[in-house]
């Protein structure tokens, strides 16, 4: 069954549950007025107009998450086509990130409290400008965009509310319709989101569980990281994640990346893929075993640091767009 026919399924059947609710309620309307029934309506009819209103605006969201500096950057931009998503090979990302399309590039940064970067909305900025405004340095540029600022700032103060960017720009997923082949009415949405990197650092881990619960999930390692101790913190603090989307996993896919860093003393990848996956699905408490591929996403990066100042550098990235075919 095609999207459109699920979400006309599904709007069919939203209607049906408040035809039937309604007729319940009808029943006896002073007992669902008040008390814990009186609640549990009040619950449902919140979650009945958010469903309504997903459907009416539908839009396949994907987040990507996972342990700080483990690629994730950089596979939002291979995704999109862009380098618009700051990579660095030390810690970068920070808050969350929104990725739309749009025929003409638009960025805008939301005043949060306490916010020490430039906030405010451009329009028709181009690819280089918008990542100056997010990753410049002031040794290199004069000035600190909004995430070399955060993670200062952050060093000062552990309350400091997390930056949240929305990027409009023509992007690979809408302008080359065969790769998801989604019909035109739905949206599409990338999300990059702050990198587990402690489990102390609640702010961060906040912001993932409000934003991972509507989404397809990109779960994204380091291979260098998959030492025991470093398992068990990630694993520890994907697990409130998890929660957070009350238990729900069929919407994620494990990405193991830096395969290519394995060395010939290091143990085979089949067995560190099997060992992975046996802590995930224990950790988690899942039926069965996830989905884990292993990918190389350095030469994208590499790619993504020589990308020149364009307006449109779509055609240049054919690599990235098979990569995006393949996961």
């Amino acid at each position: 069954m095609n999207p459109a026919k699920r979400i006309a399924m599904a709007n069919d059947l939203l209607i049906e549950l408040q035809q039937a609710v309604s007729k319940i309620i009808y029943c006896d309307p002073p007992s669902f007025n008040e008390g814990e029934l009186g609640n549990c309506l009040k619950r449902l009819n919140t979650a009945y107009e958010q469903s309504v209103q997903r459907l009416k605006n539908p839009c396949l969201r994907i987040s990507t998450i996972g342990t700080t500096s483990s690629g994730k950057s950089t596979l939002v931009n291979a995704m999109i086509g862009r380098r618009l998503a700051p990579i660095d090979i030390a810690e970068m990302s920070a808050g969350v990130i929104s990725f739309t399309h749009g025929e003409k590039s638009r960025l805008i940064i939301e005043k949060t409290e306490n916010a020490v970067w430039e906030t405010g909305e451009w329009a028709d900025i181009d690819d280089e400008e918008i990542y100056l405004k997010l990753r410049a340095t002031k040794e290199e540029n004069a000035y600190d965009g909004v995430m070399v600022a955060y993670h200062k700032e952050k060093k000062k103060r552990n309350d400091l509310e997390a930056p949240r960017v929305q990027i409009e720009s023509p992007i690979a997923p809408v302008l080359f319709p065969n790769l998801l082949e989604l019909p035109k009415e739905i949206r599409f949405e990338i999300l990059d989101l702050p990198g587990l990197k402690r489990l102390e650092d609640r702010q961060n881990l906040k912001v993932i569980q409000q934003k991972v619960k509507n989404t397809f999930s990109l779960v994204v390692m380091d291979y260098n990281h998959t030492d025991e101790a470093s398992r068990a913190a990630l694993l520890k603090e994907l697990k409130e994640v998890v929660e957070a989307m009350h238990g729900r996993t069929d919407a994620m896919i494990f990405l193991l990346n830096k395969i290519n860093l394995r060395t010939e003393q290091d143990q085979k990848l089949e067995y560190r893929y099997e060992k992975l996956k046996e802590e995930i699905t224990e950790q988690l408490n899942l039926k069965s075993s996830p989905d884990l591929l292993g990918i190389d996403a350095q030469l994208l990066f590499y790619v993504q640091c020589a990308w020149d100042r364009i307006k449109n550098p779509l055609p240049r990235v054919n690599s990235e767009l098979n990569f995006l075919k393949i996961v």
